[in-house]
């Protein structure tokens, strides 16, 4: 039988056990959050610090009269890269700042696949364009995704645009949509680009792994869109998976609740 020292001994060893428990879930929070401000310093301090010097340095030179109309014209075409791909990277910082710390709550309707794809392929139409890259879609359903609509147009915008950052030039970056298994829909985001090896696909949805690499045409990012992508999907109740060959190209699928 237990005596009462015994039970009071007990109840002292679950609490502090309760105790612990509840310090170590603190650090594991306490941690993630610090890797959060950690990216988020090292984005602001390198990845939107450096191409805004660059547009700067560039305006400069012309204000004085050391670049001429005709060389800043031969540069509009690297301006409005880094131009595109910052704002890209501050929209995306914004986003993963505000999932990470406030949460970010969904708002779910159903949405036309086909619609919202061609809209974010109209939008990076002109890019793919400049890089001499076919970007085509094929939608073969007409199936619409409970999604939110804001997380799917940057699951979309991520995708993409990364497929074009990584396809050389005379490439092909493919959008397709259709309806995939157990009342779901799948999209694809086909590219046939650089590739990347299986160890590296393994460390692209890992905060502490994850990691960015320059595009065909020396275009640079933070990866944080990737990570943006993987946790949209999950919050839309979706998975999301990738297939990829070094030299072949990458294949990214996703599934969405129908």
């Amino acid at each position: 039988m237990w005596t009462g020292i015994s039970l009071s001994l007990l109840a002292g060893l679950v609490v502090f056990m309760l105790s612990f428990q509840k310090v170590k879930q603190q650090k594991r929070i306490i941690s993630s959050q610090n890797q959060v401000k950690d990216k988020m310093f090292s984005v602001i301090g390198h990845d939107l610090r450096n191409p805004i010097a660059n547009i700067l340095a560039i305006l400069e030179l012309f204000e004085k009269g050391y670049v001429t109309e005709a060389e800043l014209k031969e540069n509009i075409y690297k301006l409005k890269n880094q131009t595109t791909n910052l704002q890209n990277t501050m929209h995306n910082l914004l986003l993963w700042a505000t999932s990470q710390m406030k949460g970010d709550k969904q708002h779910i309707e159903s949405l036309n696949i086909a619609e919202n794809i061609t809209e974010v392929v109209d939008f990076y139409d002109s890019v793919a364009k400049q890089k001499n890259i076919q970007l085509l879609t094929s939608v073969e359903t007409t199936q619409k995704v409970q999604a939110d609509q804001n997380q799917l147009h940057a699951i979309l915008r991520n995708l993409i645009s990364n497929a074009i950052k990584f396809t050389p030039s005379g490439g092909k970056v493919t959008a397709t949509a259709k309806a995939g298994e157990a009342g779901k829909v799948l999209i694809r985001i086909q590219d046939t680009g650089v590739g990347m090896t299986y160890e590296e696909t393994q460390k692209l949805f890992n905060l502490p792994t994850h990691f960015s690499k320059v595009g065909t045409n020396k275009e640079k990012g933070t990866g944080l869109g990737l990570l943006l992508v993987k946790e949209f999907v999950e919050a839309n109740k979706g998975t999301i998976r990738v297939l990829s060959t070094p030299q072949k190209g990458t294949t990214f699928e996703i599934t969405l609740p129908a």
